[in-house]
């Protein structure tokens, strides 16, 4: 894809997350204001005015890829880290992202990213979203735990996107570096551009890595052929050999012998 092609491509999607953001206000200006938990959330709440998210694209060396043993039979090969920045006045909160590969996992398809806080942590990553940008995709998320700090938002009232969120990464210390992996039940194609937001303490860094197509709605799969072949072959073969062998030899020998001697004497 060519550096104008993809720029297009960018301006299109960030578009689209301007339009559910305005989406997202109207309803919000139609009924009362309720505190939104910014945790796994079903449907996003209020949303601040919405503008064109910025994305700055760095031309800064990678990072190695972090340490991480291939799971399962890899499906989808791995793409090249890409590298955003933003600057919240004197602060500079750079990220690296990565995809690393979709994996088979039993009859399911686990999408494993790494992400790099290039700034040291001093930024506090509060959470990240990877976009689900169509509905086949978002309907196919497996929820393997209900109470983790993963699920999905529609959308995430902070960033506006929608799709999966990783949550609480900064609770306990400022997050360096980790591996992130979400699970579908079924195969997608990669779109080579899908937005991707890192929430942090001063606003938004939003960026684009790979993620499942957004417009087809499955990977290419060979098409089942019904051959319907039913060969019954019924050859019976019934051999009665009957051969009666009667032998009945009558001989009959009658003897009679009958020698009348009459002497008659006058």
């Amino acid at each position: 894809m060519t550096a104008h092609a993809r720029r297009e491509r960018i301006e299109s999607l960030l578009w689209k997350v301007v339009a559910g953001a305005v989406v997202a206000i109207g309803l919000a200006v139609a009924a009362v204001a309720i505190p939104v938990d910014d945790g796994p959330v079903e449907a996003g709440g209020p949303a601040s005015t919405p503008t064109l998210p910025p994305i700055f694209i760095s031309t800064a060396t990678p990072l190695p890829t972090l340490d991480k043993p291939v799971p399962t039979p890899q499906k989808i090969a791995g793409g090249e880290p890409r590298i955003f920045f933003r600057t919240f006045g004197a602060i500079t909160c750079e990220f690296q992202i990565r995809l690393k590969g979709v994996f088979a996992n039993g009859s399911n398809y686990d999408w494993i990213y790494e992400v790099q806080d290039l700034d040291g942590g001093g930024c506090g990553l509060s959470h990240l979203i990877i976009s689900l940008c169509q509905l086949d995709a978002f309907n196919a998320y497996v929820d393997a735990d209900p109470l983790d700090a993963i699920g999905l938002v529609k959308p995430d009232p902070t960033t506006f996107l929608t799709g999966v969120k990783f949550n609480n990464l900064s609770e306990t210390a400022d997050f360096i570096s980790g591996n992130f992996t979400y699970t579908l039940n079924n195969n997608f194609p990669v779109d080579a551009d899908v937005l991707v937001a890192f929430k942090v303490g001063n606003g938004n860094v939003y960026g684009t890595t790979e993620g499942p197509d957004c417009l087809a709605k499955n990977a290419t799969t060979p098409t089942p052929t019904n051959t319907s072949t039913n060969t019954a072959t019924t050859t019976p073969t019934v051999t009665a050999t009957f051969t009666p062998t009667i032998t009945a030899t009558i001989t009959p020998t009658i003897t009679a012998t009958f020698t009348p001697t009459i002497t008659a004497t006058i």
